[in-house]
């Protein structure tokens, strides 16, 4: 009966490790590879016989081999670990992984069992998505409109750069204003009530004029176009975009 069991439990993780999405790769202390499932095969487009004849430094980039040594070295109980990493394919090319790796004992000897995952994809998502932001993160802060985002009471939650072009102000003096305070007492009534107005129309756009007081005590007038997003998971704000028009109502 205990041998039965055992035969199953065997079987269950022979199916385990071939059907696995995951790359498995086995190696011995000194990192040769003992066994591998069809996945690593898929993976790093080697045959099993070629694996056998590899150490798992063999598929790790060079620039990366410090990463899988640092790991290794600074293993603690549970004698495990997880490192993202870039890896070599037979045919050169590279790939990110994510390394999850743990110390076994079969038949008496230590192993070192890896299950590797390609984040390829999810790495590129997540450049693309970084360069994305640092685009329009320049073109917020370079353009000659400047942007403020401000919370549900109509406090400044953002103030881009341009504010002290357009102002005077750096971003820092203006975040600790309330905003309504730098426009003309004339215009602050009417000003206040667009904003009111606005916050019951989620999602539409408002255009304002107005007259606020540069830092050099002067009065400019301003043009403003303002969003509700508040709702938006991202934004969570209303979003502002102002320009100086005092030239063109000379």
């Amino acid at each position: 009966d205990e041998r039965r069991k055992r035969k199953e439990a065997e079987s269950r993780y022979s199916v385990i490790f071939e059907a696995s999405t995951n790359a498995i790769i086995v190696s011995d202390q000194e990192g040769a590879i003992v066994d591998v499932n069809p996945m690593a095969c898929e993976m790093y487009r080697y045959t099993r016989d070629e694996f056998l004849n590899l150490t798992v430094m063999d598929l790790i980039h060079p620039d990366h081999l410090h990463t899988i040594q640092t790991a290794l070295k600074d293993m603690r109980e549970p004698i495990s670990f997880r490192v993202e990493s870039v890896d070599v394919r037979k045919d050169g090319t590279l790939f990110n992984v994510d390394v999850s790796a743990t110390k076994i004992v079969l038949s008496g000897e230590r192993y070192y069992l890896a299950f590797i995952s390609d984040i390829t994809e999810r790495k590129q998502v997540e450049e693309a998505q970084r360069e994305s932001e640092e685009y329009h993160r320049t073109l917020i802060e370079n353009a000659y409109d400047f942007v403020s985002v401000l919370d549900k009471d109509g406090n400044h939650r953002y103030l881009s750069p341009s504010v002290k072009r357009v102002m005077g102000y750096e971003p820092e003096e203006l975040m600790r204003e309330y905003p309504f305070n730098l426009i003309h007492p004339e215009d602050r009534h009417k000003s206040m009530q667009a904003f009111l107005d606005m916050m019951q129309e989620p999602g539409g756009d408002s255009h304002m004029e107005y007259r606020a007081r540069h830092k050099d005590g002067t009065w400019r007038v301003l043009e403003t176009v303002a969003r509700v997003l508040l709702h938006d998971p991202v934004m969570q704000g209303i979003i502002i975009n102002t320009r100086d028009i005092t030239d063109s109502k000379k």
